[in-house]
C-alpha cells in the first residue's frame, strides 16, 4: 500500500502491483495501512482505528469499514511538521493480536503571544489564545507577525501592530495562497514565503496589493527547501535544504553557505552580516553552532550551548545570541 498524504487534503491508501506496477485508489480519507492475516486492511482516520475486508489478488475492499478501535495514537494535526506524517502507532501480530498506543490526534493546544524584555519582565499582547507557530518581528521593530492555527488545521498568517496599544490582529492577504516557510524582508515591507507543502515562492506587500513572484532557481523546488530569513542589506533570502544552507538573491544567483552531512537547523544570519548561527548535531544531543557568515564551511564551527540547544535567534544589534 501507499500513503498519499497530503495535511491540507483527504489522504488516501492506494495498491500496487509490485510485478506490473499497475496501481489502484482503495479507500479515501484513510493513512496509516496495515493487513492483517484474516484478510482485513486497518487504517488510521482521524485517531480511530478502522477495518474493512480487504482481496489482497485484487486489491479491492469489500463491505463498509468499522471500528476496530478509538483513541489510537495518530501522527496528524501536529504543529511540527517534519513529524506530522499521518502515523498510526499500532501493530499486528500474525496472530491477530493488536498493540497499539492510546491518544488520538495530536490535541489543539493554546498558546499566549507575550513580549519579554531583557530584565524578564512580561508584557502579555492583545492577542486570543490560540496554536500560534514562528513570531517574528519586522527588522524595523514595530509589526508582529505570527503562523495562526485554528481548531480545523488551517494555517493563516497574522500581523499585529506592536506600536498602537489596543491594536487588532489582521490577517496577511495572499490571495487565497496557504503560507509555509516564511521571513519578513529586509526592509520589513513584505513577508517573503513559500506556499505551504513545498510549493512556489511569493513576495507579498504588508500593506495589501497581489503578492509577487520570488525569483528562486528549479535546483531549489524540491519540497524540503524552507526558506528562514532575509538576511538584512542585501535582501538574499536563506534557504535551508538537509544539511545545505544556501542564499539566493534577488536575481535567481545562489551561493553555498554550509554544507553538513548532518541535518541542520533554524539557521539565522546576524544584522551584521558577520555570523551564520544553527542548531545541529554534536555532543550530548542537539547543539547551538556559530561560523563565519562569509566563509561558511571552510570557517571552524563554534560551540555556543553547553548542555543542548535549539532555535536560535539574534539580539537586533548582533551582539547578543538567544536560544
Amino acid at each position: 500500500s501507499v500513503l498519499d498524504f497530503d495535511p491540507e487534503s483527504d489522504s488516501e491508501i492506494w495498491a500496487v502491483n509490485v510485478e506490473t506496477g499497475a496501481a489502484h485508489r482503495v479507500i479515501e480519507n484513510a493513512m496509516a495501512s496495515g493487513l492483517t492475516s484474516a484478510g482485513h486492511l486497518l487504517f488510521m482516520r482521524e485517531g480511530t482505528l478502522l477495518a474493512v475486508p480487504f482481496e489482497t489478488d485484487s486489491g479491492l475492499t469489500s463491505g463498509s469499514p468499522v471500528v476496530a478501535m478509538d483513541d489510537v495514537m495518530h501522527s496528524t494535526h501536529m504543529p511540527n511538521t517534519d513529524i506530522n506524517v499521518g502515523d498510526g502507532h499500532f501493530s499486528v501480530s500474525s496472530r491477530g493480536h493488536l498493540a497499539y498506543l492510546p491518544g488520538g490526534t495530536y490535541p489543539y493546544q493554546t498558546r499566549a503571544v507575550i513580549r519579554l524584555s531583557p530584565t524578564g519582565a512580561i508584557d502579555t499582547l492583545d492577542l486570543p489564545l490560540s496554536r500560534w507557530l514562528l513570531v517574528r518581528v519586522s527588522p524595523g521593530g514595530n509589526t508582529l507577525a505570527a503562523a495562526q492555527i485554528d481548531p480545523e488545521g488551517d494555517r493563516i498568517l497574522v500581523l499585529y501592530d506592536l506600536e498602537v496599544e489596543g491594536g487588532r490582529p489582521r490577517p496577511l492577504e495572499t490571495g487565497g495562497v496557504p503560507v509555509g516557510s516564511w521571513a519578513w524582508s529586509a526592509d520589513g515591507s513584505e513577508i517573503v514565503y513559500r506556499a505551504e507543502g513545498g510549493g512556489t515562492w511569493h513576495r507579498q506587500p504588508i500593506d495589501g496589493g497581489e503578492p509577487l513572484a520570488a525569483v528562486v532557481p528549479d535546483s531549489l523546488v524540491s519540497t524540503a527547501a524552507t526558506l528562514y530569513e532575509v538576511v538584512r542589506d542585501s535582501d538574499a533570502l536563506l534557504v535551508l535544504d538537509g544539511g545545505d544552507v544556501f542564499t539566493i538573491d534577488n536575481d535567481g544567483s545562489v551561493a553555498l553557505v554550509l554544507d553538513l552531512t548532518s541535518a541542520v537547523r533554524n539557521p539565522t544570519v546576524s544584522s551584521d552580516q558577520r555570523w551564520l548561527a544553527y542548531a545541529a548535531a554534536g555532543p550530548g544531543g542537539q547543539q547551538v553552532y556559530i561560523r563565519s557568515f562569509g566563509q561558511g564551511s571552510a570557517s571552524p564551527p563554534i560551540r555556543v550551548s553547553n548542555a543542548g540547544g535549539s532555535q536560535p535567534a539574534w539580539s537586533p544589534d548582533g551582539t547578543r545570541l538567544y536560544y
